[in-house]
C-alpha cells in the first residue's frame, strides 16, 4: 500500500472520529443548557439544542449512551446542524459560508 493511501484510510477514520467527538460536545452543551432553563441561548444556539432534544432526550436517568451517542454523531455527519444554524440565521449566512469554505 503507498503512503497516500495509507494516508487517505487514516483520514477516513480521524473524520470519523471527529463526528463522534463533535456528537459528544452537542449532547454535552444541550445538557448544559437544559440545566439552565428557563433561560435560553441566542437563537441559533437554541435551534440546535432543538434539533438536538427532538433525537436525543435530555438525560435524566442512567441509560445505555451509545444510541444517543449514535444519532448525536448522525446530526453532524448528514449536515442537520449546519443546517440548523443556515435555517435560525437565514439565508444571508451562506454567502459568508461559501466564502470560507473556499478560502
Amino acid at each position: 500500500m503507498s503512503m497516500a493511501a495509507h494516508g487517505a484510510r487514516r483520514l477516513i477514520e480521524m473524520a470519523e472520529n471527529c463526528r463522534f467527538v463533535i456528537g459528544i460536545e452537542l449532547l454535552a452543551a444541550a445538557q448544559g443548557c437544559d440545566f439552565h432553563q428557563p433561560l435560553a441561548s441566542s437563537a441559533v444556539l437554541e435551534a440546535v439544542r432543538g434539533l438536538v432534544r427532538r433525537h436525543v432526550p435530555h438525560l435524566d436517568d442512567d441509560r445505555h449512551f451509545q444510541p444517543d451517542l449514535e444519532k448525536a454523531a448522525d446530526l453532524v455527519g448528514r449536515g442537520a446542524i449546519v443546517a440548523a444554524v443556515v435555517d435560525a440565521m437565514g439565508q444571508d449566512i451562506l454567502p459568508t459560508l461559501d466564502r470560507s469554505l473556499t478560502e
